[in-house]
């Protein structure tokens, strides 16, 4: 059971470094040199590296990716490869709430039946192995 609360803290790890990212994007897009449709350009962003690197948010992800690597390394000397990663999966669903939630981005059917098919692929890897006769 422990492990199973380990891989959640891992994706809810995850899920939170994600959405710190799109924050700092956010903001560095705002304040950039951005390219014609006024969003985030790769040239923006080495042209002024140190202020990516000293955005709050931005510190923030890469931090929270730290600690999800650590908690990672104790999840996989516990599980499987091959049940771990799968459920990991599960952050999918919970970014794209978060997604809708925070920064109104579209909820469309394909997505909720992509939600679907990770629920239903996820019980399907997580079932033990049963060896045949």
């Amino acid at each position: 059971m422990t492990t199973y609360l380990l891989v959640l803290l891992g994706m809810l790890l995850n899920v939170a470094a994600q959405v710190a990212l799109k924050w700092a994007a956010a903001g560095l897009s705002a304040t950039a040199a951005s390219g014609e449709d006024g969003k985030l350009t790769l040239s923006a962003i080495a042209a002024d590296p140190l202020r990516v690197a000293l955005n709050g948010w931005f510190i923030t992800g890469l931090a929270l990716y730290a600690i999800s690597v650590v908690n990672w390394l104790v999840v996989l000397d516990r599980m499987a490869l091959s049940v771990a990663y799968p459920l990991m999966s599960l952050g999918y669903i919970l970014t794209l709430v978060l997604g809708v939630m925070l920064f109104r981005e579209p909820l469309s059917l394909m997505r909720v039946l992509g939600v679907v098919v990770i629920i239903i692929g996820v019980i399907l890897i997580s079932r033990p192995v049963v060896p045949h006769a």
